[in-house]
């Protein structure tokens, strides 16, 4: 391997250094066009600030020849091949470069004589890129597999872990087109901000970084003019987002407009892009179980801050059927296919919901509500309306636990 003359060091919050001015001002999110036939080279997307605390450290970085310019075949769609090195390691310069006081470029590594001063080296890898299309109902989703190792300079092991970042976009896409490569690599940027605040392997390297939180946040006094509230939908890491239910928390959200006539709502984008990366869909149930952690530290204050979010609703939704199998009997057989009779359905829609009051840093109140609805077979009939009914039933509910909540009476 040659070695080139000198390391490059990049200084704070991503400041690339011998790099394209797009680059290093993180705005080159225009639509990427074909490297060469079958093979799509994304662009490093259009980020928002980082509300995390830089680790005061300086860290290096190696990429490896087939990590920056190597070209992958798509498992999911093996016509289509994938050349993300320069979007990874504009995206891995960035992070790093936020999250650590100083991000030195290694040239390469083990390093015989490691640079001054540097503790830490990662060496990231592009383990896969699958592209999935469905064409009922359709839609198209990217996973892009990275692996993340942290060594000591002289390469001793120190920790590990994998993103699998993906995103998702409805209608068929083809492959003279890439759209679905930055949300995949926005979502790769929020999981590795998120793991640098919170591995303790690493943590254990830079104990000086906890200082800078707050231990009891001043609460802040409530703004004036009407309320604004954020309604957040969680998941678990596990579920597909294709499986999260049509219109949640949006029933929650239309509900709320009539029990408090004098609130703001707060979409998801915003509350998405003021809190990078806590509320990304990959971080935001991890964030949910460790709110109490998150709001001691300045950088998300500022954020919840410039938002004017007073309130935010983090909500999860479960839904359950009860039927009866007796009552819809159906003949496969070539003499009468087909079906005879009426079964009935009983739904459920239950939401569990958490309100945080962000003006004092606390939790208001949590609870769970339930809502009912009906749904009837009659041979292949689709039952749409009771499964809304359910749905509308328990955010009505939940609004109105809120608003009491929001405006005691």
């Amino acid at each position: 391997m040659q070695t080139p003359a000198r390391s490059e060091r990049i200084r704070g919050a991503g400041a690339v250094l011998a790099l394209p001015a797009c680059l290093a001002l993180f705005a080159c999110a225009s639509a990427p066009a074909p490297d060469s036939a079958g093979v799509l080279r994304p662009s490093m997307p259009a980020l928002p600030l980082a509300r995390t605390t830089p680790l005061r450290a300086t860290a290096g970085v190696f990429y490896t020849p087939q990590f920056a310019h190597g070209t992958l075949t798509d498992r999911g769609t093996p016509a289509i091949s994938h050349r993300p090195g320069p979007a990874s390691v504009a995206l891995f310069d960035h992070v790093l470069g936020t999250a650590f006081g100083e991000l030195v470029r290694l040239p390469a590594w083990p390093a015989s004589s490691a640079p001054p001063g540097v503790s830490l080296v990662f060496v990231p890898r592009v383990v896969a890129i699958t592209t999935i299309r469905q064409a009922t109902p359709p839609f198209s989703a990217r996973l892009i597999e990275y692996g993340v190792e942290v060594h000591t300079p002289t390469g001793e092991r120190l920790d590990g872990w994998t993103l699998y970042a993906r995103s998702r976009a409805d209608g068929q896409g083809n492959t003279d087109e890439d759209r679905l490569s930055s949300g995949a690599l926005r979502d790769a940027a929020a999981q590795l901000l998120a793991a640098l605040a919170r591995r303790p392997a690493l943590l254990a390297q830079v104990p000086a970084t906890r200082q800078t939180e707050v231990s009891a946040p001043n609460p802040r006094a409530a703004r004036a003019g009407p309320v604004r509230l954020a309604v957040t939908s969680l998941f678990e890491p596990s579920e597909a987002r294709e499986r999260r239910s049509p219109g949640e928390p949006d029933c929650l959200a239309a509900a709320l407009v009539h029990a408090v006539p004098d609130a703001s709502i707060v979409s998801a984008e915003q509350v998405r892009d003021a809190l990078f990366p806590w509320f990304e869909a990959s971080t935001v149930v991890d964030t949910a179980q460790q709110m109490p952690e998150l709001m001691r530290k300045a950088a998300v204050r500022e954020g919840v801050r410039q938002a004017g979010i007073d309130y935010m609703a983090l909500v999860r939704t479960e839904r359950t059927s009860n039927r009866n199998p007796d009552a819809l009997r159906c003949d496969t057989s070539h003499r009468a296919p087909g079906c005879s009779g009426v079964r009935g359905d009983a739904l459920k829609t239950r939401l569990q919901v958490t309100l945080w009051n962000l003006n004092r840093y606390t939790m208001s109140g949590k609870f769970e509500v339930e809502g009912a609805g009906s749904a009837t077979f009659a041979g292949l009939t689709v039952p749409i309306p009771g499964a809304e009914r359910s749905s509308a039933s328990a955010c009505e509910r939940a609004a109105e636990a809120i608003s009491h909540l929001i405006r005691p009476r």
